[in-house]
């Protein structure tokens, strides 16, 4: 994100004061949690205080080091903040994004599909004690590489003492971007059956796209 921040102080102050001040005005509309200004904000005061007492005509080595302390303390968590909530967020325009002082995509990137193809569990481990390995892989193809485009597979489990009613039941829920699946249990948890159902899922997964269908429902005893 190099291209983003400007590299001169003189540039990186009033910038990131607008673009801070105006993603924090509009948190609410872009669906940004509330406290994730909270510490921004606190160092962006640090900053713009040191950068103040550099400014001075007086001013000496230790404001220097201090505007460049503030600077690298507040300048990741900026960086986060635009990666994690604004360069890709939906419901910030263009407009909004030249207004923060960030870029605009001018070519809208082709989604991959969503996959088409199920999990397969060819092997579940329970050769040492309090833990459960599951091996899976596309069901189909003889290979065992993810299909095309997909980070890993969700999976959603739970003990049970009978079997699923439906898939509401299976609780937890793991993310695993290679095979095997390795699984701890408790002490407490030995001797019981662990319910589970697995599906792909690719790099735009969320909100019920970019995922595959649930496989059908396996079970395995806690060693």
């Amino acid at each position: 994100m190099a291209d983003l921040v400007p590299n001169k102080d003189e540039e990186f102050a009033p910038w990131v004061k607008n673009l801070v001040d105006k993603a924090d005005t509009q948190a609410a509309a872009l669906a940004i949690p509330a406290n994730v200004f909270t510490p921004i904000i606190a160092k962006l005061n640090i900053w713009s205080t040191a950068w103040a007492a550099f400014l001075a005509p007086n001013h000496g080595a230790m404001d220097r080091q201090a505007k460049n302390d503030a600077r690298a303390d507040l300048e990741p968590a900026v960086r986060d903040l635009i990666r994690e909530y604004l360069i890709n967020n939906p419901l910030l325009s263009d407009r909004g994004k030249i207004d923060m002082g960030l870029p605009i995509h001018l070519t809208t990137r082709t989604k991959p599909a969503d996959p088409d193809t199920t999990v397969d569990v060819w092997k579940i481990d329970s050769s040492v004690i309090r833990r459960l390995g599951f091996w899976y892989k596309n069901s189909e193809g003889k290979s065992r590489a993810k299909p095309p485009h997909c980070r890993g597979v969700r999976m959603n489990g739970a003990i049970l003492d009978h079997y699923p009613l439906g898939l509401y039941e299976l609780i937890e829920s793991y993310f695993n971007s290679a095979s095997p699946f390795i699984k701890e249990f408790p002490e407490a948890e030995r001797g019981k059956t662990y319910y589970f159902v697995l599906r792909w899922e690719n790099n735009s997964a969320g909100n019920g796209k970019g995922v595959g269908a649930w496989s059908e429902i396996h079970s395995a005893v806690v060693p």
